[in-house]
């Protein structure tokens, strides 16, 4: 509201001045919210309930009754709370925040299970238990193996069961 009328927030005046006419309200709570939050002297013109040029500046001083006396606060929390696409705006933006969270949890997932493939001690390159470690026991790696990399051992024997038939010529 205070800068109602100023050159460079023209855009603000035309809104304020488009839904108090619309709605037939005026301030937020009450007119006089327009003379205690602006330097103005009285209300702007779209809070006349008749408008004409100096409407508010001659009701101000003569008769209160031609300004529209509800505010705008209400009629703007009433018609939010009540406008149907608002509701499916609402419904949306909750299913697409779902949405991120779910994509991060996955995202996570890939994430710990591609670090988890690289940090297991005892395989290989391919996967597969090294037998032997460098002082040449078996040991510690296949124990490493065993217990904590133990998925591996599917993944590659599942990749190793479908291997395509070769032609023979």
């Amino acid at each position: 509201m205070s800068n109602f009328g100023l050159q460079h927030y023209q855009w603000l005046t035309h809104t304020w001045n488009s839904f108090q006419t619309q709605f037939k309200c005026c301030g937020v709570i009450y007119f006089t919210d327009w003379l205690e939050m602006t330097e103005m002297e009285w209300p702007p013109d779209s809070c006349c309930s008749n408008p004409y040029p100096a409407c508010a500046h001659v009701a101000f001083e003569h008769d209160l009754s031609d300004l529209h006396q509800e505010g705008c606060g209400p009629k703007i929390y009433t018609f939010i709370r009540g406008t149907t696409q608002l509701q499916v705006l609402r419904f949306l933006a909750v299913a697409m925040g779902v949405a991120q969270i779910l994509a991060m949890v996955l995202t996570l997932m890939l994430l710990w299970a591609l670090s988890y493939g690289t940090n297991c001690p005892g395989l290989n390159s391919l996967g597969q238990p090294s037998i032997l470690n460098n002082s040449g026991s078996a040991g510690a790696s296949a124990q490493a193996w065993q217990v904590g990399c133990y998925h591996k051992k599917a993944a590659v024997t599942a990749t190793s069961q479908q291997t395509e038939p070769q032609l023979q010529v």
